[in-house]
């Protein structure tokens, strides 16, 4: 409904753009969107085009409906020029009152028209597409506005409860001047995008530090640094409006945190790291910690001894300084010891260097990952660190190398690399059903990066001889949990010419007949290596990648199992003793097999350096 819009304008047979209707993007949150915008007759009604203008800078398509008294406070061709859509003020033979938009917004909402919702009233096109919308289970959202006498009528207050009681949710007002203000422009955008989110980060608990941390001298005196804090409330919004459930653990920094991220503010490291222990505590009970990122500046030492005092100005003052605990190593014990409700976060850190080659800095970088076990490090280099620029990098464990000019680039990047990644490090059983299983499809922008890890691991095994030759070939398969499933390779993964359309995505088993389908250029070939790699995900929540590599005496000497049109370790037998080592040895990640090579179980995408660094290949 509403969707002939006001952006093209004909003359002639020429069509040409009215740019005076576009809006500058700023933001995908709501690309291809449809929000029904209610306005109705109160002041705060003036604030309507700045509402809509920014939900389509967020792409956003904004349809207005608005009631008679609406039209004496804003008028109707301002909003026509805001949405750059026709504005409906009375219901025809359109139907328009039946609402096919993904949320609707009454904003402002007043006491009269929130009470005729309550009622269920429908005498005007705002009251009546709402209760299409109620009938069609759309979200609606309610940002009232009102002098503080009418806000706290207590049958206002249970007409609110009503309809919060029926799904529709409440944008908190402003508290000023004695009146209930409409919330800022940002509030209420913000609540929509996390609505409306369809992000793989939606519903994901992640804990933030952000901003400097102080070192307390005396009463009046400290010592700290420049951070501002602004890199890790831009991010804590973001994901905020992403849908995650962000929790900010913010120290003295001078960028404002707004009303709707849940924050605890700190001062010294030791306060911050009990603020995000306590988090964690609290998150058992609910799941579990998702994500940690560690974006704060925290000092490396602080004062010895604190004075409690002002200490008198005059001749030298010395302070001595004691190293303070790493947040990163603590917090790590932390979660182990409190288990975080099975799972194991995803790990980002921020790191800055100085007085370093590029090459240097990548090394560095590089290590710092594989030391703080993190999945990805956002980084830069103290010489491209200023007001006007904040060069970085976002570091990943297949040494990849992604650069960015600005915060809000950074920004963007990083909320980007945790939507595809994130999902992936899943601690959660693969379902094994009898469905019969299609191989999947994925884009190749999806697969690149672990199409590169793939491609590490079988160039690591064929140089070392780990997989000796055999034929024209050598054999080892790799698998790796993505989404709700793995990708495995369809051929052998030390191949030379390994491609990314020899990874398969794998979601559903035939468990029923013990067979799985890869898709070779020969067609379907059945195999019950994947299944082994399916189950083995199932009995081990642990692990996130399966390195099965083959022995080639065994296979020269044709004493191992084979099964037409698969691969030679395609066999139940091979599956079933595999299965029955690993689950007889619950903590091992290494397996040496009876009659068929090996089996390395690892957590995650750089534990396979972490396997070789302590000798066991």
């Amino acid at each position: 409904m509403n969707n002939g819009g006001m952006n093209e304008m004909k003359t002639g047979n020429i069509e040409f753009e009215n740019v005076d209707l576009k809006v500058d993007k700023i933001g995908n949150n709501l690309d291809g969107k449809n929000i029904a915008m209610c306005i109705t007759g109160g002041i705060a009604a003036i604030e309507s085009p700045k509402i809509a203008r920014q939900l389509r800078r967020y792409g956003a398509n904004v349809n207005v409906f608005m009631t008679p008294s609406a039209t004496e406070f804003v008028g109707v061709k301002a909003m026509e020029w805001a949405t750059g859509r026709q504005v409906v003020v009375g219901l025809s033979g359109l139907a328009e009152h039946i609402c096919l938009d993904d949320l609707v917004l009454v904003a402002p909402a007043t006491l009269n028209t929130v009470s005729k919702i309550s009622l269920g009233l429908a005498d005007n096109p705002v009251t009546t597409l709402v209760a299409s919308a109620l009938g069609a289970k759309v979200p609606v959202y309610l940002a009232p506005t009102m002098h503080d006498s009418l806000l706290k009528n207590p049958i206002f207050q249970e007409n609110l409860s009503k309809l919060s009681r029926y799904g529709v949710d409440i944008i908190e007002p402003r508290y000023e001047e004695g009146k209930a203000k409409i919330a800022s422009t940002e509030d209420i955008v913000v609540s929509v995008m996390r609505r409306l989110s369809d992000s793989k980060l939606k519903g994901k608990k992640i804990l933030i530090n952000a901003g400097p941390t102080h070192g307390k001298i005396d009463r009046v005196r400290y010592i700290g640094n420049r951070s501002s804090g602004e890199l890790g409330v831009l991010l804590a919004k973001e994901l905020h409006s992403k849908g995650a459930d962000v929790k900010l653990v913010y120290g003295p920094g001078n960028f404002k945190v707004p009303d709707y991220i849940n924050v605890d503010h700190v001062e010294t490291p030791d306060e911050m790291l009990d603020a995000m222990k306590k988090y964690v505590a609290e998150s058992e009970q609910s799941g579990g910690v998702d994500s940690v990122i560690y974006a704060a500046a925290v000092l490396d030492y602080v004062p010895s001894e604190f004075i409690d005092k002002k200490v008198r100005s005059g001749g030298d003052f010395k302070v001595s300084f004691k190293k303070t605990d790493k947040i990163i190593g603590e917090m790590r014990r932390e979660i182990e010891k409190s288990g975080n409700a099975g799972k194991k976060p995803f790990q980002v850190t921020f790191k800055l260097e100085s007085g370093s080659t590029e090459s240097e800095f990548k090394e560095k970088i590089y290590s710092e990952l594989l030391k703080n076990h993190s999945y990805l490090v956002v980084a830069n280099l103290l010489e491209n660190v200023s007001h006007e620029s904040h060069k970085a990098t976002i570091v990943t464990p297949e040494r990849g190398f992604s650069w960015y000019e600005t915060k809000k680039e950074i920004v963007s990047g990083l909320v980007d690399h945790m939507e595809l990644r994130l999902p992936v490090i899943k601690y959660e059983r693969v379902k094994v059903n009898s469905q019969e299983f299609e191989s999947g499809s994925l884009n190749n922008e999806f697969l690149e990066p672990y199409f590169k890890f793939f491609k590490q691991i079988g160039e690591y095994l064929n140089s070392r001889g780990v997989i000796p030759k055999y034929g024209s070939g050598t054999y080892g398969n790799v698998s790796m949990r993505v989404r709700d499933g793995f990708l495995i390779t369809a051929k052998q993964a030390d191949k030379s010419n390994l491609s990314i359309g020899d990874l398969i995505y794998v979601a559903d088993v035939d468990d029923k007949s013990q067979k799985i389908f890869y898709e070779s250029n020969n067609g379907k070939v059945p195999s019950s290596e994947a299944l082994m790699h399916a189950k083995l995900y199932e009995s081990r929540p642990d692990i996130g990648v399966v390195v099965h590599t083959h022995d080639d005496e065994i296979i020269g000497t044709g004493k191992m199992p084979a099964t037409k049109n698969a691969y030679p370790c395609g066999t139940v037998e091979i599956s079933n003793e595999i299965l029955k080592l690993v689950s007889e040895n619950p903590d091992s990640r290494a397996f040496e097999l009876k009659n068929h090579g090996q089996v390395f179980l690892l957590e995650k995408l750089d534990g396979f350096e972490e396997l070789l660094a302590g000798g066991l290949l």
